[in-house]
């Protein structure tokens, strides 16, 4: 009998995808493209590529494209150069991209996330940092939209 009810009680679920259309853009909306577009930034967001086109991240003594190519180090540090030359290096997970940037390069300043390079960046203490590099930046507004979340992987 209490499967009867059990099941007599699912019988009355229903779902709403419709509930989901809010996280499309008007600029997904438009182009028919909002899954992907979201697939891609959340990608992005997650394996440490870089979003401006071209950035290659130090791993060692080689280069790779993404973090997610450098093992044991698969968080992406990016920094700013003289003009709007960027430089990559990859770190352990959870450490603070503070320190290290490549000679000639510093953390990239910024007034607020939009300034900061890339969509896994937020603006803490007028520096953009990749948001799991520190639990301080919990709660910071991301770039490319979204919270920091550091102990969830990233951007959410």
């Amino acid at each position: 009998m209490r499967f009867v009810l059990f099941a007599a009680a699912l019988a009355g679920c229903t779902q709403d995808f419709d509930a989901f259309l809010g996280d499309a853009s008007t600029g997904d909306a438009a182009t028919g493209d909002a899954a992907t577009s979201d697939a891609t930034t959340d990608a992005t967001q997650d394996t440490g590529v870089g979003d401006a086109g071209g950035l290659v991240f130090s791993c060692g003594t080689q280069t790779v494209s993404s973090c997610s190519q450098c093992n044991g180090f698969p968080q992406p540090c990016v920094y700013c150069g003289s003009g709007s030359t960027l430089a990559g290096r990859c770190a352990q997970q959870f450490t603070s991209c503070t320190f290290g940037a490549p000679s000639g390069f510093q953390a990239c300043q910024c007034n607020n996330a939009s300034a900061c390079p890339e969509s896994y960046q937020v603006c803490r203490s007028g520096s953009c940092r990749t948001c799991t590099d520190s639990v301080n930046n919990a709660g910071q507004s991301c770039k490319g939209g979204g919270t920091c979340s550091p102990n969830d992987g990233g951007c959410i």
